[in-house]
């Protein structure tokens, strides 16, 4: 190859080759010949022990018996742990009756003593009887299931206050109640928002009505809403639809308004 006074070419080493730019840029490419080794695909094969190969197969089962274990084990706790979720939180507003809040007192309300405007009253669950209450999960569980009755409405009512002037169209079931415990409270009515369901499975009243104090501060933070409760017996209606009307009882309440009365259906099905 031709050169210049001042180039200089490098003597080729013997067993390598050099490729030269064919373009006139300043980059150097550089190819270096290489010999070709032919790698084995396989290692060659190599016979574990005896005593080895059931040693390990041995580890083996045991660690797949401990995965089996540990999947039972969490599989029984969520089931625990579901189960503890559905009888406490998934039938219930259990804690909003039992907490209270920073800026309004809760108190006990006992018959005949209203709220101040600070004030809020709170379910005592004496009046939900032994079985209505959140720990037997509302009697769920057998023929003679709860049933929970609430009231959203902000309209505060006035409760009878004379047992010779309740409406004629009330149930007699009810009336009678009203008068049995007018009686047992020295005759004097009590301040009751007073609620009927019309059912021959009815089995008892836990209430029987929202007490008028729950009327009070309804805009309060903390405030609770009154709860009435009552008990069906199904046990002869097992996979039955049974339908229910429910009214509320007091002065100025029109029993057939949309406000003061509900109707529902209650089916208790049975493997």
């Amino acid at each position: 190859m031709p050169t210049n006074d001042n180039t200089v070419v490098p003597e080729t080493p013997k067993g390598e080759t050099y490729a030269d730019n064919t373009d006139d840029s300043n980059m150097e490419l550089l190819q270096k010949k290489t010999d070709v080794i032919t790698v084995p695909t396989e290692a060659p094969s190599k016979s574990v022990p005896a005593d080895l190969k059931e040693k390990l197969s041995s580890n083996k089962k045991t660690l797949i018996a401990i995965g089996i274990s540990l999947i039972v084990v969490c599989l029984l706790l969520t089931l625990v742990i579901c189960l503890l979720y559905w009888q406490y939180s998934a039938v219930t507003e259990k804690e909003d009756y039992n907490a209270t809040k920073a800026d309004t007192q809760v108190i006990a309300c006992p018959p005949g003593v209203e709220p101040n405007a600070t004030q809020v009253c709170i379910l005592q669950k004496v009046i939900l009887g032994h079985e209505c209450i959140p720990e037997m999960v509302w009697n769920y569980n057998t023929t003679s299931p709860c049933i929970i009755l609430s009231y959203n409405g902000k309209t505060k009512f006035d409760p009878y206050d004379d047992i010779e002037k309740l409406p004629s169209q009330m149930p007699n079931t009810l009336r009678d109640l009203i008068r049995s415990i007018t009686y047992e409270n020295g005759g004097v009515m009590k301040e009751v928002i007073w609620v009927s369901c019309t059912h021959f499975g009815i089995h008892s009243y836990y209430g029987p009505g929202f007490p008028s104090s729950f009327f009070s501060n309804t805009n309060l933070p903390g405030y609770r809403k009154p709860i009435v409760a009552f008990q069906l017996v199904l046990k002869d209606l097992v996979n039955t639809t049974v339908e229910i009307d429910c009214n509320m009882w007091a002065k100025g309440i029109d029993e057939q308004s949309p406000e003061a009365s509900v109707k529902f259906t209650v089916t208790l099905e049975k493997n």
